[in-house]
């Protein structure tokens, strides 16, 4: 007998198909859920479309920042000592429109406090007004060590002087001039008063040292 019956038979044996691999796929989603399909793909409801990654517009013009470095402690000093020897000799200038002062000019005579003007009191107010003026380039070349001492010794004597000239004065742009004055004194000494510090070679073998042992 041929064996071409017992072939089909054989064939006969149910396979799988596209179908029945979609809805054993789709079982694992309820048996309530819905079914979805997008672009002949069927999937869950629960599961969400992977999200595009989208990409920010890029721009063919450069963008620029302004430059912004830090300034040197010792240039900021000397910066402070010159709008302060600005400040302090406009306020002094401006004194010649007071008739008070010029009277007193007249008469030889410091108006409020009466020191004579005689050659030791030019001499002293020259001195006066020159240490001011060569802190202005001592703040940039001394020894850190010796420019932060310089400081937290002449600032602080001027501004007990501006503090002393303002007492028992009623003019308004003298006292507001000096209290500028004060402003930028007490900034000196903050800045002195807070210099940056730095490790030496031997502060810094010692903290290796330190650590290791």
């Amino acid at each position: 007998m041929p064996a071409a019956p017992l072939d089909r038979k054989e064939d006969q044996t149910p396979h799988p198909s596209a179908g029945q691999d979609r809805a054993g796929g789709l079982a694992t989603c309820g048996a309530t859920a819905g079914i979805v399909e997008t672009s002949g793909t069927t999937r869950c409801p629960q599961e969400k479309e992977p999200p595009v990654a989208t990409q920010p517009p890029v721009s063919s013009r450069p963008f620029f920042v302004l430059e912004d470095r830090p300034v040197d402690r010792k240039i900021v000093l000397s910066g402070l000592w010159v709008a302060m020897m600005f400040v302090f000799a406009y306020v002094d200038i401006f004194g010649f429109w007071r008739a008070d002062v010029i009277k007193g000019a007249l008469a030889g005579e410091v108006p409020g406090v009466g020191f004579e003007i005689d050659q030791r009191f030019l001499v002293l107010t020259t001195i006066y007004v020159l240490i001011p003026s060569l802190m202005v380039a001592a703040s940039l070349m001394l020894p850190a060590r010796v420019n932060r001492v310089t400081q937290l010794v002449v600032a602080p004597l001027y501004l007990l002087s501006i503090v002393v000239a303002c007492l028992g004065e009623t003019w308004v742009y003298f006292l507001l001039g000096s209290g500028v004055e004060i402003l930028l004194l007490a900034l000196m000494i903050w800045l002195a008063f807070t210099w940056p510090r730095v490790l030496t070679s031997y502060d810094a073998r010692v903290a290796a040292h330190s650590r290791t042992s």
